[in-house]
């Protein structure tokens, strides 16, 4: 199979998967306590259906979608609501959340009851049918939204909303991205050799409620065991190939896959893969969709790759959501000292942490424990105005001009030249001779420009 172009610009960073990549997902047991936040998705965070002192059971709804571009939020364990707060969210910010602590017992009966069983029976969703193929799409599309199944790329996008594309729209293309191009994650990788069956059927499912004939699959070609893998299971499914693409980041940013894959780009903002009639779907969700349909399982776990310098014993593991990272690096044996620094995701478009005291969330991939030395601060200088970034941009951005209009403080002059377009892929900063901070400028000048809208 010969390996197909790539995108314009982009980097190659050392990759730093062969610390997890030949490890199974390891199961980690439920936990005596999670914190689920109601915002685990983009859109409108879930509202809370439960109360302080409430039984749930493992799956029951503890919080309802709060809008269209929203998700409902599961119980990951049965026991008793102790509280809903906000806590900490991976992602930097406070969420509204619910504290669920798993009980031994059943509470005593009121006079006159039978006590009720415990734990009580997981929850599944009704209507789920190992035989999807003979299931309405908007039957599928029912399930999917309520099993709170969301993006696992790193946006964490609602996954129904995607299958409903506005009228007027037609999707011919399906695209299932198992690139996983992040230096260090593996559990896309895993998942497409140890839940084949998953991802093959979820496949299925997305394309059927989508109405679309064909599909395919993209993995970058330095995971050539998961390509053969995927190669022969997709065989004798019709309109599905699946393409070996360039190791080059970031293959697996939506634009930039489609590129690679059909040869068509994706326009500016507000511009969607939808306007060339493709949608995008992770190969993690599309098992998570395979779940839903065929078995009633909400959303409630998932893989998550834990690496770095500092890991003792990297992994990938299979989680429960809300379970605090803590536990999980424990499960996993620790740490071999105090990490300098701990990032969410991988270290190009990552979320660095101030504390562990977080939560597993939907979208989390993946927590990296560096040394001191591996995460020491470079210096930055004044542009040179080499131009490398330029070269690289892969949405063709000037990355150093619009940095000089941040720093000048000339919002109109930033957005003049797309800073909004930016995706923070991080690869302008990678290759900058003078180590300069320009995605955390980018940053700064959305959040402005966000708030001059308000």
């Amino acid at each position: 199979m010969a390996t197909r172009r790539t995108f314009r610009g982009g980097i190659h960073p050392d990759d730093h998967k062969d610390a997890t990549c030949a490890l199974p997902i390891q199961e980690m047991p439920p936990p005596a306590r999670v914190v689920l936040p109601l915002r685990q998705h983009l859109g409108a965070p879930a509202k809370a259906l439960v109360q302080v002192g409430e039984r749930v059971a493992q799956g029951q709804v503890v919080g309802e979608s709060g809008g269209f571009v929203s998700a409902p939020v599961h119980a990951s364990i049965a026991g008793e609501v102790t509280a809903i707060a906000k806590y900490r969210h991976p992602g930097g910010f406070m969420a509204e959340s619910v504290v669920i602590e798993a009980r031994d017992a059943a509470p005593a009966p009121a006079e006159g009851q039978e006590p009720m069983p415990w734990p009580p029976h997981p929850f599944t969703l009704p209507g789920a049918n190992p035989d999807y193929e003979s299931m309405a799409p908007d039957l599928l599309r029912s399930l999917i939204r309520d099993a709170g199944v969301v993006g696992m790329g790193g946006a964490a996008f609602p996954t129904f909303v995607k299958l409903s594309p506005p009228r007027g729209k037609r999707v011919e293309l399906l695209v299932i991205n198992g690139a996983e191009c992040e230096p260090f994650l593996t559990c896309d990788h895993r998942t497409m050799l140890e839940e084949t069956d998953k991802v093959v059927h979820g496949v299925r499912i997305l394309m059927r409620a989508l109405d679309v004939a064909r599909a395919i699959v993209g993995i970058e070609d330095n995971k050539p065991d998961a390509i053969d893998v995927m190669t022969r299971a997709f065989a004798q499914v019709p309109g599905v190939s699946v393409v070996a693409c360039q190791v080059k980041y970031p293959q697996g940013g939506e634009k930039q896959l489609i590129k690679a894959l059909t040869g068509r780009e994706v326009p500016p903002p507000p511009g969607l893969p939808l306007d060339v009639g493709v949608v995008v779907q992770n190969v993690g969700t599309a098992a998570r969709v395979a779940d839903a349909v065929m078995s009633g399982l909400p959303f409630i776990e998932r893989t998550i790759t834990l690496s770095g310098p500092r890991m003792a014993q990297p992994a990938n593991v299979r989680v429960r959501l809300g379970t605090m990272l803590g536990d999980v690096v424990a499960f996993c044996g620790g740490l071999t000292g105090d990490p300098e620094r701990v990032i969410m995701g991988g270290p190009m478009m990552g979320v660095t942490l101030s504390d562990m005291e977080v939560p597993i969330v939907k979208g989390t991939s993946g927590f990296l424990f560096f040394d001191a030395q591996s995460a020491a601060d470079l210096e930055a200088g004044p542009c040179l105005r080499c131009g490398r970034c330029v070269d690289i941009c892969p949405l063709r951005l000037r990355p150093a001009e619009i940095a000089r209009f941040v720093e000048a403080g000339d919002l109109d002059g930033a957005q003049a030249l797309h800073v909004r377009e930016c995706m923070e892929c991080g690869s302008c900063s990678y290759v900058c001779p003078s180590n300069r901070w320009l995605v955390q400028l980018f940053r700064i000048a959305k959040a402005k420009l966000n708030e001059r809208k308000a």
